[in-house]
């Protein structure tokens, strides 16, 4: 069955979130020395330099695919995942010709572009679909949020990569929302009753997220109590909780090394759990 976006909750504005993302992006890799722009990130194959290229690709596609109506499709029988991997890696050879220099200019000025399409573009606007939260076609506000939290995790794995860490724990919060919207896909095919929950919690932070069944399906309902709030002992329990750090979650939920299954407790139901840490709010390269 289907994903409806009024699944995935309320619409969230994450444009002033993108706009500080993308300026302190921007200061990171203007101030890198030249022998960090080489290092290995956790992305397999990929440099620093390879990240920001990989950026600026997703900008000026952005740019053409939405501002300008230019869609690149799959060749005939080719899986999605399998066609993104692939023109990946052909902008990044090709943009291995470019100076660190280039890339600092290029990333910029697509940038600030990319920012004013979605300064102008209303958020409830028919954009591109989000694949990992299960939608072919999604308003701006979804498809934006998405964006938002690409460019948030390239941030981290070049910080990772070139040892400048910034922990915000607010964006980390926004960061591991944005990703749980994808859980009604994620558990799509784990039955339960009317009524029954799967809450994740980030203890570390103090906030959790919750997934509601209704009318067959599972809708996300936003904020979930902490553990030992009061409201743990009202109503029935939910069907299955997973708790771990929001550092962890976000990790998880895109397939970095660092995420592995042993950071998360979980309790209830083991389909619904499985399911939640089996959550991809990416599109993954070929294995």
């Amino acid at each position: 069955m289907a994903i409806s976006v009024e699944q995935l909750g309320p619409p969230v504005d994450t444009r002033s979130l993108m706009r500080t993302v993308r300026a302190r992006l921007h200061e990171l890799v203007d101030a890198l020395a030249d022998d960090n722009w080489h290092r290995p990130t956790v992305c397999p194959g990929w440099s620093v330099a390879d990240i920001v290229a990989h950026v600026i690709g997703d900008d000026l596609g952005r740019l053409s695919r939405t501002h300008d109506g230019v869609v690149i499709e799959p060749e005939p029988g080719e899986a999605l995942p399998g066609f993104l991997d692939r023109i990946n890696e052909e902008w990044i050879v090709a943009f291995r010709r470019l100076s660190p220099a280039v890339l600092v200019s290029l990333l910029g000025a697509g940038g600030a572009e990319v920012l004013a399409l979605w300064d102008e573009l209303a958020l409830d606007a028919p954009t591109s679909g989000v694949s990992w939260a299960g939608l072919e076609e999604s308003p701006a506000w979804m498809d934006l949020a998405r964006d938002t939290t690409e460019y948030w995790i390239h941030e981290q794995q070049i910080r990772e990569a070139v040892d400048r860490p910034h922990h915000d724990p607010d964006e980390v919060i926004a960061v591991v929302g944005i990703l749980s919207r994808g859980l009604p896909h994620a558990l799509r095919d784990v039955e339960a009753e009317d009524g029954a929950r799967v809450v994740v919690r980030a203890d570390d932070l103090g906030v959790g997220w919750a997934v509601e069944r209704r009318d067959g399906q599972w809708w996300w309902t936003g904020a979930a109590e902490p553990r030992g709030a009061a409201s743990d002992a009202e109503g029935p329990a939910p069907a299955a909780v997973v708790t771990a750090s929001g550092q962890a979650y976000w990790r998880r939920w895109t397939r970095h090394p660092a995420g592995t299954q042993d950071l998360f407790t979980v309790t209830g139901d083991p389909e619904a759990a499985t399911a939640v840490l089996d959550h991809v709010a990416i599109i993954r390269r070929r294995d």
